[in-house]
């Protein structure tokens, strides 16, 4: 009899701690959003961005100059990615925007903004040359995380990715 009451009492506390532990780790994860989630929405801009280095350099060689045009470049507005992406002025370079439009695409489709231009003007305060000409061009993506803060990623001709505005970092 004694070992039943012992273990039932073990019984119980086990019960115990897996509710306290399940209440604990419930409200951990409603806090804010992890910062593992945040890093892994970063990876988005990266890839997308990785993506437009490359179809640009593509284009490049086809056609010896850069152009804004993602449609242009093949890319178009990719569906899973979280980051808004492109270019914020029209191409320096009127022989690529010729070439586009010989190609039936659209040359004022330079971007993918899901936001409506909510925040276009604070992304075009970080990066006022993304833009394609003849030897170069710079590219941006941007989103509002969850946390509310905005990340900004440029790449430009040399491969050279960089996180203007760090909203991952700037968290609470």
């Amino acid at each position: 009899m004694r070992i039943l009451k012992m273990a039932f009492r073990i019984l119980i506390g086990i019960v115990v701690l897996g509710f306290i532990a399940f209440l604990f780790i419930g409200r951990i994860t409603t806090y804010h959003p992890p910062y593992y989630k945040l890093k892994r929405m970063q990876q988005d801009a990266k890839s997308a961005l990785l993506g437009l280095y490359t179809t640009e350099m593509a284009f490049r060689m086809d056609f010896h100059t850069f152009t804004t045009s993602l449609y242009g470049l093949g890319m178009g507005c990719l569906k899973d990615v979280s980051y808004n992406y492109g270019f914020l002025l029209p191409s320096q370079n009127s022989e690529a925007t010729s070439i586009v439009k010989v190609a039936n695409y659209d040359v004022n489709k330079m971007s993918c903004d899901r936001t409506n231009g909510a925040d276009l003007e604070t992304v075009r305060s970080y990066c006022s040359d993304c833009n394609a000409g003849q030897d170069k061009f710079k590219a941006v993506a941007w989103t509002r995380l969850p946390n509310n803060k905005l990340d900004i990623w440029t790449i430009d001709e040399n491969k050279k990715l960089v996180n203007v505005l760090n909203g991952v970092d700037s968290a609470p």
